[in-house]
C-alpha cells in the first residue's frame, strides 16, 4: 500500500506557464495567467521621469527600455529564479522575495515572470527589478500594463 498527501480540494495539476514571447511594441496573450499584456516604447519629456515612478496602479509598471535585454518573454517562476527587487538592499531568490511578501504558496506557481536575457525584469504585478528601473537619464522608458482577459468587471 501507497500513503499519498495531497493538498485538499485541489486534484487537478496546475498547467505548467508555457514560456510566450513578448510583443514589443504590442499586445501578447498570456491565456494561462488569464490576461493580457500591452508593451509599448515611449518618449518622454526631461523631467516626467519622476511622475512615471510613482504611477499608483500595480498592474502598470515602467522599465528603462535601454536596460532591458530583448527579447521579452513571460514564464512560470523557476529553481534558483534570482532578482534584485526595487528598493531592496541587494538580490535574492524569487522564492525568499515571496516568502517575505507572504504571498499564498498556491498562488506562487501560477504568477508570472517577465524575464529578458537576463533573467527576471518583473514578478508581475508584485515588483521589477532595480536594474531596469526609471532613472533621471531614462529617455526610453517601457510601459507595461497587464490587463485581465475580459470576464466581468469594469475593466
Amino acid at each position: 500500500a501507497r500513503l499519498e498527501f495531497a493538498p485538499m480540494g485541489d486534484t487537478a495539476p496546475r498547467a505548467e506557464i508555457v514560456p510566450v514571447f513578448v510583443h514589443c511594441p504590442g499586445v501578447t496573450e498570456l491565456p494561462l495567467l488569464h490576461s493580457s499584456l500591452a508593451a509599448e516604447v515611449c518618449v518622454v519629456r526631461p523631467g516626467t521621469i519622476e511622475q512615471l515612478r510613482r504611477a499608483p496602479n500595480p498592474y502598470e509598471e515602467w522599465l528603462d527600455f535601454e536596460r532591458v535585454r530583448p527579447p521579452l518573454l513571460v514564464r512560470g517562476r523557476r529553481e534558483g529564479d534570482r532578482f534584485w527587487p526595487l528598493g531592496a538592499p541587494g538580490s535574492k531568490s524569487l522564492g525568499d522575495f515571496l516568502s517575505d511578501l507572504k504571498v499564498d504558496p498556491t498562488l506562487r506557481s501560477s504568477m508570472g515572470v517577465l524575464c529578458d536575457q537576463r533573467g527576471p525584469v518583473w514578478i508581475m504585478p508584485l515588483r521589477i527589478d532595480d536594474r531596469v528601473k526609471l532613472t533621471p537619464l531614462t529617455r526610453r522608458p517601457l510601459r507595461l500594463r497587464l490587463t485581465p482577459a475580459s470576464g466581468g468587471g469594469d475593466g
